[in-house]
């Protein structure tokens, strides 16, 4: 029986399925029981409250220390810290003693970044396209993820608590498949009708058609330009992406080189089926330059300048 751990080096955290685990069978028993009843409740009440609240984090935290070094002596100290005078005092202690329980070795306290809902599918894409296994039991729990957050009118939104946008429902449905599940089943069947009932992936907005067009279920044509030439300009230029927004100029740099080399992974079976799932037209039969300024009304949010359309027209063509 093997137990999913947090590991942490300088920061970064990640969860790892320990397979060969260590630990007592009564503490690795007790764990995953907790774990699978965490998974059930949060199943049962998934479209009201959105967050986890991090409970696997603190079932794990309450049977095995992070910091097992550090938690007797922490807990010992807390009590010196905090004498038992008043309830103030006592209510101290027991929040000192249970952040100390949650603190890893290096003296951080982890924390989940739970909300975006385009960032798997990009990683889910990534190690599709370039070979990479993501192994059985991370595609199960990524699957789980994706099942609990899909909203219920079948689509997906931009993160946890937004209405169904194009971008998250294309992008997360495309996980779903890439991961395993079937174009027949039930959640993917909700999420595909919401996709061709909103005009399907052609009203993607662009950064989604990035990420399609890596995928080889979207062509380039059909995609406004990302010079990759915009880096050599002068500075001084207002359009030059180092003045971009952080995020923006971080996200542009690489997706102006996948548009500079039309980088395009393997046209497997799935991609095909894929292909035939997402449009409302026959994929060979689609006008891609046509589509290139469209967009669902949902993920809209304003108009964009007609000179950034000419701008986009003059570059393209």
């Amino acid at each position: 029986m093997g137990i999913w751990r947090l590991k942490c080096d300088r920061g970064r955290q990640w969860w790892d399925f320990d397979e060969g685990s260590e630990l007592p069978p009564g503490v690795l028993a007790k764990v995953n029981e907790e774990f699978d009843q965490a998974r059930i409740e949060f199943a049962e009440k998934k479209h009201k409250q959105k967050h986890s609240s991090d409970r696997f984090l603190r079932i794990l935290a309450k049977h095995v220390p992070f910091f097992p070094e550090g938690k007797s002596g922490a807990e010992g100290e807390a009590r010196n810290a905090f004498p038992n005078k008043t309830h103030v005092d006592e209510t101290i202690r027991k929040g000192a003693n249970y952040l100390s329980g949650l603190q890893m070795q290096d003296g951080h306290i982890p924390g989940d970044y739970g909300g975006p809902m385009f960032l798997l599918p990009g990683l889910v894409i990534a190690c599709y396209v370039t070979g990479t296994d993501l192994g059985e039991h991370r595609r199960r729990e990524m699957i789980r993820y994706l099942r609990n957050h899909r909203n219920e009118d079948g689509g997906f939104g931009l993160h946890i608590e937004c209405e169904s946008t194009m971008k998250g429902s294309i992008m997360n449905y495309i996980a779903m498949r890439l991961l395993g599940v079937e174009s027949d089943d039930p959640d993917a069947s909700a999420t595909r009708k919401w996709i061709l009932d909103h005009g399907g992936a052609l009203l993607a907005p662009s950064w989604a058609k990035l990420w399609l067009c890596v995928l080889g279920v979207h062509e380039y044509d059909g995609l406004n330009p990302i010079p990759p030439e915009n880096w050599i300009l002068p500075y001084w230029i207002p359009i030059h992406p180092g003045r971009f927004w952080c995020h923006c100029r971080i996200v542009y740099l690489p997706q102006s080189y996948l548009y500079g080399t039309r980088a395009v992974g393997p046209i497997t079976d799935i991609v095909k089926q894929i292909r035939s799932e997402i449009y409302l037209e026959v994929y060979e039969d689609i006008d891609w330059p046509a589509s290139r300024g469209k967009c669902c009304p949902v993920d809209e949010y304003f108009q964009r300048p007609k000179v950034q359309s000419l701008f986009w027209d003059a570059v393209y063509w």
